[in-house]
Formats: C-alpha cells, structure tokens, sequence
C-alpha cells in the first residue's frame, strides 16, 4: 500500500492495506518500506526471507538494527540490539510503563544509544537501513522497518510516513514483496538520489 494522497486516518488506512505495492516506481522522495502483521504472526522471520533474497541483488547493501524482546509477549520487559552484520548484542532498553509511546514504555541505556548514534553517523548514503522493531531515525537512506499491525497507524502519524510502502506479511508472499521492493529500490538508486 502506498500511503501518499489519502485520507490519513488509522480505520482509512488499515482497511486499505493490500499488501503489495501498485505502483513500483519510485516517485521523488525516498523509499520507506514497512513490513507489518500481529503479534508473533512472524514479521521477523519475513524480513529475515526478505533480506535473503534481496541480499542477491548485487549493488545492494544493508545495515540492519534488530530489537529482539525479552520477556514473554505481550508485553515485553525489555529489548537487547544488535546492529549486523558485525555487532554485538546489547541490552537496549527496560521496560518502565505500559503500552504507549516508546520514550515512555521504556528506559533507554544511554551507552547503547551513543554506540547506535556512532553506528548511524557511520552507514553509506547508499546502504539500505533495515530495521526490525527499533522506534525510527532521521536519516536520508532507504528505510525497511517491522511494525506490528496494531500499531502501523501509530507508527505513520507519529513519524509522518505519508509517502511509506506498507506489506502485510498476511496478504503479501515474499517473493512478491521482494521482487516489488527490488523494483522500487534500483528504480530509486538509478535516479542518483
């Protein structure tokens, strides 16, 4: 789904989500892909097939960040991170709160956050930035992000994803989304942005 020129409103947009892009050509601004389910439905194990399979498409490249819970689901009682393809992984945050907005469900570990800081600063204009249930980052760079689908209008409004992709893992196979993201993104590389 592409948001771009609708009527911004969570019941609009859910109901609108098809899972697959219809228009494949980049249109002026940066890509924003958003892989999106429910709870434990398998978002990760996706985007894992996802990379797979993109990660063959030569003149591609990516710097993943991967938040992996602690604690049992619903509510998890913290995240550690791990920045790939080199890194180590690290307890990122605490949980301190209920559901809500991130800087108020949990309490960051500062270290973590400048080693991250460093870590962004560092990644090529080119590399795709792939990440998998960290809250979002200003940066230029191609963005595939997991947002579970509960939160998916939250998420949009919150950091203004007007123009984003949105793959339902429930509606969209892999390969699709693959081969529509892989469309999307040379498309974008080749305009020299």
């Amino acid at each position: 789904m592409f948001f771009k020129n609708i009527n911004f409103s969570a019941s609009n947009a859910i109901k609108d989500i098809q899972g697959v892009i219809k228009n494949s050509s980049w249109g002026g601004n940066r890509p924003i892909i958003i892989i999106t389910g429910g709870l434990g439905e398998g978002k990760s194990t996706y985007l894992e097939n996802l990379i797979n399979f993109l990660g063959s498409v030569k003149g591609l490249t990516f710097r993943r960040f991967v938040a992996k819970g602690i604690g049992l689901p619903p509510l998890c009682e913290g995240y550690s991170l791990k920045v790939l393809p080199h890194g180590n992984e690290q307890m990122l945050c605490r949980r301190v709160g209920p559901c809500g907005l991130p800087s108020k469900s949990f309490e960051f570990n500062q270290e973590v956050v400048k080693e991250l800081t460093k870590e962004l600063i560092a990644i090529k204009s080119d590399d795709i930035l792939i990440i998998d249930e960290v809250g979002l980052t200003k940066t230029q760079n191609i963005l595939i992000l997991t947002v579970r689908r509960e939160n998916l209008m939250h998420v949009a409004e919150w950091w203004k994803l007007n123009d984003a992709y949105v793959f339902d893992i429930n509606k969209a196979s892999v390969n699709d989304t693959a081969h529509s993201i892989k469309s999307l993104v040379l498309s974008y590389l080749a305009s020299g942005c």
